[in-house]
């Protein structure tokens, strides 16, 4: 009689582990997709909002060099400001121009101010 029970109680075990339905599996597939779709949306933009913080630190750091070109020139008696970046080269680390991360072109202005071309990018 145990023996009998025993195998009853290993069948409907049985039964019981048949598998999730095609509907289960489609309702998370289309969870997972959402939710993907929702991270991705969020990181581009996180991404666009990093590019335009670095493009507008690369922009003060242009500033600050054409400040220290001015003041050198000022010292020799003909305060003005760089009309190229080559001028500016010598006051910026590693003597390297910083370039905007999306690819915007920096113009220097008058009175030592720089832009950006790209509009998300003013300072």
């Amino acid at each position: 009689m145990i023996k009998r029970d025993l195998k009853k109680t290993i069948l409907n075990m049985k039964n019981l582990e048949q598998g999730f339905t095609l509907i289960e599996v489609l309702i998370t597939l289309i969870i997972i997709v959402i939710l993907i779709s929702v991270i991705s949306v969020h990181l581009i933009s996180l991404a666009n909002s990093a590019d335009t913080a670095a493009c507008k630190t690369n922009q003060y750091t242009i500033t600050t060099a054409q400040s220290l070109f001015f003041v050198d020139k000022l010292k020799q008696g003909n305060g003005f400001f760089a009309e190229s970046f080559d001028l500016l080269l010598p006051y910026i680390e590693d003597g390297k121009m910083p370039h905007c991360p999306r690819n915007g072109e920096y113009r220097l202005l008058p009175k030592g101010e720089v832009t950006c071309t790209l509009n998300d990018h003013k300072k």
